[in-house]
């Protein structure tokens, strides 16, 4: 298949920068907080400084996808004079480790790049760090088509379980016209699909989703149709055919 531009967003971390103050934590744990910025936790931040004092350690982690089983690394590493292991340098919610888990449920946590609308220029993380630790870059690269017709259509039928085919239609569409305000406030089903729309741009994932969407929108409005028949039957065995076509009429003349 033929390859694609895919813009992905990345934070490079300058290691020996980071001095532990733990700034990053917090201000994400406040800005992924409900209502936002309504409390703070580092414990639930999708970055954590994986910290060893003794030995002047300090080393940023982002919180990556979660994993069902511990893995079998124990390699050690030694970076100026400084010794690490592979659970140091793991990204991974898994199950040997309380790392990148909601406190109270258990949830997975995962980085979304503070995912917001209007986008924020940089994640909280990079804008709060005071030592140039975190550094923001957006990148372009190809990547197969079938790569990312998986990562689009996995991420489209999570919305569609969620909110139903006609809400990401309608969303999806609602970004097409001239006056879309991206600085108005909008739903998570709105965030996600800007997330996907800026990586591949708007109209292969308007293509796409209406490729996924086709046969459940029929079927949607076929049962809306039966639904309106019954209604219209109710009407008609309440109040008779005459009635009903009478009020019909005078309805359709003043719209």
């Amino acid at each position: 298949m033929a390859k694609i531009l895919k813009k992905t967003k990345i934070i490079k971390v300058d290691a020996d920068k980071c001095t532990g103050c733990r700034t990053c934590e917090i201000i994400c744990s406040a800005f992924h907080a409900t209502p936002r910025y309504s409390s703070n936790s580092p414990a639930k931040a999708r970055i954590q400084i994986i910290t060893d004092r003794l030995n002047d350690k300090w080393l940023p982690v982002f919180a990556g996808e979660y994993v069902p089983a511990e893995c079998m690394g124990r390699t050690k590493y030694i970076i100026d004079g400084k010794e690490y292991d592979d659970c140091d340098f793991c990204r991974a919610a898994c199950p040997s480790r309380d790392l990148f888990k909601e406190p109270d449920s258990g949830f997975p946590l995962k980085c979304d790049m503070c995912e917001d609308v209007p986008p924020q220029e940089e994640p909280m993380c990079v804008q709060w760090c005071i030592n140039d630790v975190l550094i923001y870059e957006e990148i372009e690269e190809e990547v197969e088509e079938e790569e990312a017709l998986q990562d689009i259509e996995a991420k489209v039928q999570l919305l569609i379980d969620k909110y139903g085919a006609r809400d990401v239609v309608e969303k999806i569409t609602r970004m097409t016209r001239d006056d879309y305000d991206e600085e108005v406030e909008q739903e998570e089903i709105e965030i996600r699909l800007r997330s996907l729309v800026d990586q591949y741009g708007l109209e292969y994932v308007r293509n796409i989703i209406a490729r996924m969407t086709r046969g459940d929108h029929e079927e949607e409005a076929v049962r809306e149709q039966e639904e309106l028949e019954k209604k219209l039957h109710t009407l008609v065995d309440k109040y008779g055919l005459e009635f009903v076509m009478d009020k019909i009429t005078r309805m359709t003349q003043k719209g």
